[in-house]
């Protein structure tokens, strides 16, 4: 019994068998792993071959490394194949000695091509289709599962009852939401179809007015370059007005702040171009000549969207009629350019330099059309006749219905806000 007993400290020692077996299986083990299926369609009509090869290169695989199966399928380094990239689903074109990725127990799919241009349909591959089955089943993601206490296991997508989580809390020094109330653009917000009996609030060109009207007082002058006619930039931008509180939205006092709904509005005609302009008289030729109670003024303020002032209106129209039409041609052909707006234009009719050569735009000119602002004015004849003698130049000189008081120093070169109210005005001097 005693000869039984092994010491402690003399275990027994593996036998040189038993280690040749374990690294027996360990390489055959990483064989398996680098081992993929090679399934080639050949000619049409025939089942594919499929060959199983261990990669030596895993996980690169070049089909070049195949010499015995590159002979026998008769191809040569030029030759092309179609190779399946199960990533993409779709076909690719790859020559022998292409390198691609590959996959433990990979199934690569290929065709062969007689050219480049040449190759087997999809009809005539037999067991195509199991194939491209078993691809898209490699495709798809296994969800992964969680035991529980009681050795069940579940889809990691359910989620298990419980207190929510805590909201962690941001460091410190992160920027905190805030609360920024809408600011409104400084535009009296004028209902289409419906005069107004009185401004809502005093405008910043009414300030000033010859009739010394009291108008509130603005709580900070403007700020920032003014916009050019052709910028579009609005002119509530950051920094230019103070943010206004919840609190003060709803002050009391004559009437709640206007809000105009879309941006700055385009000023007629100095802020179109001639192609513009030239587009719209020919759109309300052709509105006239379909709709036989469309006057001037209605296919006008449809066209534009701007309120319709006769004398205005028929002055350029007058300038563009009597423009040559070599000089209308060529504006008409720049488009939106910003050269070809309607005073560029003017000064060319009249032979004067453009203001686009020296410093830069000339101040925008006071007698245009606002665009949106269409409501009913004074009553004018509907039709303009051909006997105006204006000349070129005084088009763009303010008229009597269109004039807006001189803006306050503190706002100074912004764009002059139309005033509903000296409209109406305006409108009852000329009635009387």
């Amino acid at each position: 019994m005693s000869a039984n007993v092994v010491p402690r400290g003399a275990e027994k020692l593996p036998s040189p068998e038993q280690t040749s077996n374990d690294e027996k299986q360990s390489q055959m083990e990483l064989s398996l792993k680098r081992s993929i299926t090679l399934v080639i369609w050949y000619k049409p009509a025939c089942d594919p071959i499929r060959l199983n090869h261990e990669i030596s290169t895993f996980p690169l695989f070049q089909l070049s490394h195949f010499p015995s199966v590159v002979s026998d399928l008769e191809l040569t380094p030029a030759s092309y194949v179609d190779t399946y990239n199960h990533a993409t689903g779709n076909w690719e074109q790859h020559m022998i000695t292409t390198v691609r990725a590959i996959e433990t127990d990979q199934r690569l799919l290929y065709k062969l091509r007689k050219s480049l241009l040449s190759g087997l349909l999809d009809e005539e591959c037999r067991g195509l289709a199991e194939e491209l089955a078993l691809q898209s089943k490699k495709k798809q993601p296994v969800s992964p599962t969680i035991v529980t206490q009681n050795g069940t296991k579940r889809p990691a997508t359910e989620h298990t009852e419980g207190p929510p989580t805590k909201r962690p809390y941001p460091p410190e020094g992160y920027p905190h939401p805030m609360y920024i109330p809408p600011m409104g653009y400084m535009y009296p917000q004028v209902p289409l179809g419906h005069p107004m009996s009185a401004p809502l609030v005093a405008s910043p060109s009414h300030a000033n007015s010859p009739e010394g009207e009291a108008s509130s007082p603005m709580p900070h002058p403007y700020s920032g370059p003014p916009p050019t006619p052709m910028s579009g930039q609005p002119p509530n931008s950051p920094g230019q007005y103070p943010v206004v509180s919840p609190s003060s939205a709803t002050r009391t006092g004559p009437g709640p702040f206007p809000q105009h709904p879309h941006p700055p509005l385009k000023r007629w005609p100095n802020d179109y171009t001639v192609s513009e302009i030239a587009a719209g008289f020919r759109q309300m030729d052709a509105l006239i000549a379909q709709t036989p109670n469309a006057t001037q003024r209605v296919s006008f303020e449809r066209v534009f969207g701007c309120r319709y002032v006769k004398s205005t209106v028929c002055r350029h129209r007058g300038v563009y009629r009597k423009a040559d039409t070599a000089v209308r041609s060529m504006f008409e052909n720049m488009g939106t350019d910003e050269r070809a707006v309607w005073g560029e234009f003017v000064r060319r009719v009249e032979g004067r330099p453009s203001g686009k050569q020296g410093q830069g735009e000339e101040p925008a000119l006071h007698g245009d059309l606002i665009e949106g602002s269409s409501q009913p004015g004074q009553v004018q004849q509907e039709q303009c006749g051909e006997a105006n003698t204006v000349p070129l130049m005084d088009s763009l000189v303010p008229s009597p219905h269109m004039t807006v008081s001189s803006p306050p120093p503190s706002i100074n070169g912004h764009v002059p806000v139309y005033d509903p109210s000296l409209a109406d005005k305006d409108a009852g001097l000329s009635g009387t």
